[in-house]
């Protein structure tokens, strides 16, 4: 099964927002993009889909290391538009 997200007529979606589109179990996410169509498997009954439209406000990198029980607090900065 295909889906494709596309902003009604007269309308846009912020610039590089990202779209998060699940249907049962299955999610999928990606950056916007009109003609991009999300596949998900074939359903056996009638169900819902759920889209998530966001928008990207920061970005930060943690060490992850599983033999040390240390605390990192992250600092994100990011411009309110």
């Amino acid at each position: 099964m295909e889906l494709r997200v596309e902003s009604a007529d007269g309308h846009t979606l912020p610039k590089n927002c990202f779209i998060g589109v699940r249907v049962g179990d299955v999610l999928k996410q990606g950056r916007y993009e009109p003609q991009r169509c999300y596949n998900f498997p074939q359903l056996d009954r009638r169900r819902n889909a759920k889209v998530d439209i966001y928008q990207h406000v920061g970005t930060c990198m943690v060490a992850v290391d599983p033999d040390t029980k240390a605390v990192h607090e992250p600092w994100i900065s990011h411009a309110i538009i």
